[in-house]
């Protein structure tokens, strides 16, 4: 389970079945959350980005928890 304290960049090396979250959140947004944001905090991505940070987290463990059934 990720928490609001991982950076973006550490995530998505970690588990780079999380990139298509921030693809969706680039796609509602109209920017790009990665290129903006990569050394932040999702907590601090989600204050500059505008973002509610716990549908963030959601969507984020979501793709973590099915990734980790099929594993």
């Amino acid at each position: 389970m990720v928490n609001k304290n991982i950076t973006i960049l550490d995530l998505v090396n970690k588990h780079p079945e999380t990139i298509p979250v921030f693809t969706e959140y680039d796609q509602k947004f109209s920017t790009c959350i990665c290129c903006n944001s990569l050394f932040d905090t999702l907590q601090t991505a989600a204050i500059k980005n505008n973002l509610d940070l716990e549908n963030l987290l959601a969507d984020i463990n979501k793709v973590l928890k099915t990734n980790n059934k099929k594993a």
